[in-house]
């Protein structure tokens, strides 16, 4: 299912990682993760006064997805990427710290990946009862 529009992400969520051309890949797969984690009563949800919560879940969802994707398929180089840890002047000396982010791990690793994406669906939807296994949504 479908939960949101462009138009909702860049005009509530603000959005700006995806365009308009790849966003309904991104966006039915993270409303396909969604749904995952809530036991597709999403869906069953949207008149009950989550929808946004819900809408939003999804284009956070997308935005990291995609971002994973692209993480993916680009290789770094770790001999001259890095944060600069720490500088010396005299002499020159310069230590390069870890590139690794929340979104190469992500990429690496699939237990890494489904945490991060739980972490941000929970962000929106924690207390909707949507994530939880026994509950059903009062209507």
């Amino acid at each position: 299912m479908s939960y949101t529009t462009y138009e909702f992400y860049q005009n509530t969520y603000y959005g700006d990682v995806l365009t308009q051309e790849n966003f309904p890949k991104w966006e039915s797969r993270a409303s396909d993760e969604v749904d995952s984690y809530t036991r597709r009563r999403a869906a069953d949800s949207l008149d009950q006064g989550v929808s946004e919560r819900v809408q939003k879940a999804v284009c956070a969802v997308a935005d990291t997805l995609y971002q994973i994707d692209q993480a993916t398929t680009t290789a770094l180089d770790a001999t001259s990427a890095g944060n600069i840890k720490s500088r010396t002047s005299g002499a020159e000396s310069v230590t390069y710290g870890s590139t690794e982010t929340t979104i190469s791990r992500a990429a690496k690793d699939p237990t890494e990946r489904d945490s991060l994406i739980y972490s941000i669906i929970r962000k929106y939807l924690w207390d909707t009862g949507l994530l939880y296994a026994a509950a059903k949504i009062a209507g």
